[in-house]
């Protein structure tokens, strides 16, 4: 059939442009590799999101206040926890005291002078080391033993020191002195021994300062005793005691003034002051 015209294709063949100038025809292979690698550079192109620029954004703004009140919750946190732990630890006792002060002040000025007192400033208080020598009548390893002779011999004085029981007669302040009263005194049935020297450690005593001056001047008035029995003196000190003593030189004290009591003094009742006193001390 002479009107029908067929179509043909031409594959890499060249083509003819509309100017009549003859363009080369690009292979298919071409095409599609240059549209491959177009979709692949694509593909890979980075995206960033709004929604993340603007979260971005604000973290950046506000993070410093962020990180200052977070600072700031950690100090008070930790502070108060030092706080609690001051608390608990108190001793609610520790409050006691000066509530009850003020509640007995209005009450009674007799226990506010008790009150004040208590709370006079005590200091540590070492006395000297006394000497002097003594006549021994015996001694024993038991007090029983040291009992039953001084019922016998009553004008005695037993001391204990390191498991064993002296018997004392007399106290002289020096050992010529003491052996001449043991010449003096002896018997057929009891032996005196003179010249013995007995010496007590320093006493020590948690008292005031006027305690110590009063117990400086008690000290210096015994050791005149030793060498010379002067009752007067003695009662003269005991008078000038100060009137707030601590416990254990007011009992000391009250034993004094019981041996005062007797008409005269005697060597024996100053063994036994001494010995009242160095065995208060407090060490």
């Amino acid at each position: 059939m002479k009107g029908n015209n067929k179509i043909s294709v031409h594959i890499n063949r060249q083509r003819q442009s509309n100017e009549g100038r003859i363009e080369p025809i690009e292979p298919i292979e071409k095409i599609v590799e240059r549209k491959h690698e177009r979709v692949h550079s694509e593909s890979h192109h980075p995206f960033y999101p709004k929604n993340a620029q603007k979260r971005n954004s604000f973290w950046q703004k506000y993070r410093s206040f962020f990180y200052a009140t977070m600072t700031a919750i950690c100090i008070g946190v930790f502070l108060g926890f030092i706080m609690l732990k001051i608390f608990v630890d108190t001793d609610p006792n520790e409050m006691l005291p000066t509530q009850n002060q003020t509640t007995q002040t209005s009450i009674t000025p007799t226990e506010t002078n008790e009150k004040e007192s208590s709370n006079v400033a005590l200091e540590s208080y070492t006395g000297n080391v006394l000497q002097a020598y003594v006549v021994q009548a015996n001694v024993f390893s038991s007090k029983e033993g040291a009992d039953k002779f001084v019922s016998s011999y009553p004008d005695a004085v037993i001391w204990e020191r390191d498991a064993k029981y002296h018997i004392f007669v007399s106290v002289d302040a020096s050992s010529d002195m003491s052996k001449d009263y043991a010449k003096q005194h002896s018997e057929e049935s009891l032996e005196l021994y003179g010249g013995k020297v007995w010496t007590t450690d320093a006493v020590t005593f948690n008292v005031s300062n006027e305690e110590v001056k009063w117990l400086q001047l008690f000290e210096q008035t015994l050791q005149a005793q030793f060498e010379k029995l002067d009752k007067a003196t003695i009662q003269e000190v005991v008078n000038g005691a100060p009137s707030k003593l601590t416990d254990s030189i007011q009992s000391f004290v009250e034993d004094l003034e019981e041996k005062l009591t007797k008409s005269e003094l005697t060597k024996l009742d100053i063994i036994a002051i001494w010995q009242s006193y160095t065995t208060r001390s407090e060490t």
